[in-house]
């Protein structure tokens, strides 16, 4: 099976979190693999907003049921007017461009140290 095929195997939903804290390092990398997405025309027009305070995270977790207990959150945005516009229809690809930077994201923590460390517990039934 080829590497994308066996990530793509093995990959899962997170539906809860562990207690334990988020190092710094581990930030740091999922950060260095959204910088090494690509983008469309290399124009990156994204943006990651790194929320570590318990207040704040607090605050995202009530605005989503989708935080399962989270202690930090990534929120991921792009920036339209800084994307890249294909000329003969005029599609802008700044959700595309943050889509990517995401799945890379995603892949870069699937595939690192923390996937056999447990950080989160699987619902996907093999």
């Amino acid at each position: 099976m080829t590497d994308f095929l066996q990530l793509a195997h093995d990959r899962y939903s997170c539906r809860a979190f562990s207690d334990a804290p988020v190092e710094a390092e581990k930030i740091e990398a999922l950060l260095d693999a959204a910088v090494d997405a690509p983008t469309a025309v290399d124009k990156q027009p994204w943006h990651v907003w790194v929320v570590e305070s318990p207040e704040a995270v607090e605050r995202l977790s009530e605005l989503t049921r989708f935080s399962f207990g989270a202690r930090v959150i990534l929120m991921l945005g792009a920036a339209p007017e800084e994307a890249w516009v294909r000329k003969y229809d005029g599609r802008n690809f700044a959700d595309v461009d943050a889509s990517i930077v995401g799945r890379t994201s995603c892949w870069r923590r699937t595939t690192s140290v923390w996937a056999p460390r447990g950080w989160g517990t699987s619902t996907r039934r093999r």
